[in-house]
Parts: C-alpha cells; sequence; structure tokens
C-alpha cells in the first residue's frame, strides 16, 4: 500500500475486531461510517435518557423537596429545561453514585469508565449533527482509547463490575486485538498498519 502526505492510514476499534480505511481526509469525512463509534444499544440508551430527562430535577432537587411549590417551578427546574452541559453533568453524578465503591469514591475505574461513556454518547450526537467538526472527531477516537483503556484495567482487576458496566452501557465487551489502533496518533504517516 502506497502512501503520501494526503492519505492517512486509519484503523478503528470496529465491534469485535479492527478494519484498516485508507482514504484522504476530505473522503474519509465525508464517508466516515459513525456505526463504528455507536454501541449497539445507542438507541435503548436513549430512551434511558429521555425518562431520566422526564422525570428528574437540575441542581440535584428531588420531587419530594418541590412537592409544596406551584406546577411553574416544578416545569422551570425540569431537566427537560437544562442546557446539554447541565444534562451531561447530571448523568455524570447519576453515574458516579450508581457505580461508586464507597461513600466519597469519585475515582475508580468502573465510575472513570462511567464517566467517560457519558461523555462520549454526548460527543456521538455532537459529531452526528456536526459532520465539519474534524476536531471533535478526533477528540471522540480520544476519548474511546481512554475509555478503552480504563476498561482494560476495570477488567484485570475487578471482573463482575467490569462486566456489570459493559451491560449497563452496551459496551462490546471484547478490547482490540492489538495496540495498532494507536498508530493514528503517533505522527507517523508513512507506517503502514497490518491487520489480522
Amino acid at each position: 500500500m502506497n502512501f503520501n502526505l494526503m492519505q492517512v492510514s486509519l484503523v478503528h476499534v470496529v465491534k469485535r475486531g479492527l478494519m484498516t480505511m485508507s482514504k484522504s481526509g476530505r473522503q474519509f469525512a465525508r464517508d466516515k461510517p459513525l456505526e463504528e463509534f455507536i454501541p449497539k444499544g445507542l438507541e435503548k440508551l436513549k430512551q434511558k435518557e429521555q425518562v431520566t430527562i422526564n422525570t428528574n430535577y437540575k441542581a440535584g432537587f428531588t420531587s419530594e423537596e418541590l412537592e409544596p411549590y406551584n406546577e411553574m417551578v416544578k416545569r422551570a427546574l425540569k431537566l427537560n429545561n437544562a442546557s446539554p452541559f447541565e444534562i451531561t453533568q447530571f448523568k455524570v453524578q447519576q453515574a458516579i453514585q450508581k457505580f461508586k465503591v464507597s461513600p466519597r469514591d469519585t475515582g475508580s475505574a468502573a465510575i472513570q469508565v462511567a464517566v467517560r461513556t457519558e461523555k462520549l454518547i454526548k460527543m456521538i450526537k455532537h459529531c452526528q449533527e456536526n459532520r465539519q467538526d474534524k476536531y471533535a472527531g478526533r477528540a471522540l477516537v480520544r476519548l474511546l482509547e481512554q475509555r478503552r483503556k480504563w476498561l482494560d484495567y476495570l477488567r484485570f482487576t475487578d471482573y463482575h463490575r467490569y462486566k456489570w458496566i459493559c451491560e449497563e452501557f452496551c459496551i462490546p465487551d471484547q478490547p482490540p486485538l492489538n495496540g495498532h489502533h494507536k498508530a493514528n496518533f503517533r505522527g507517523e504517516p508513512n507506517r503502514q498498519v497490518k491487520t489480522i
């Protein structure tokens, strides 16, 4: 395979294996299949997110705390009226509460995976809406790699929690076969990438 400066060999982690794409940057941005980044259960996650948004309130308020107030205040504090950043913050806090090991735990591997997955879901939506945002696509791949590293660490340290998180977020539970998916970020455009 002959490479020049305009061609980039991109290797993406695809569900259970590796796939190599060799295209110019413009062709790749135009024809890039986003299904590579989207887990199988993204529709289920979107439905769960809609239920979460419709039933919860901003700023950590609960329905018991807002019971004495009228309906207008309740509607104003619903997550339906929140910004995307506030919704992501709320989902991250929920993930921390769900997967924490101890009461003050905010940085265990399970929580790191959950937080990165919530950010990935937001980033996937952004990349679907804004296909020309190249930086977001690169940040998406970088975030996927970070999450894969934390998943590998979690798999070796606490396998039951690893399986639980994979089932909860519909993450494919097989790691990549080798480390060649990182060749894209090494600054080596002339390096040939071999797949199995």
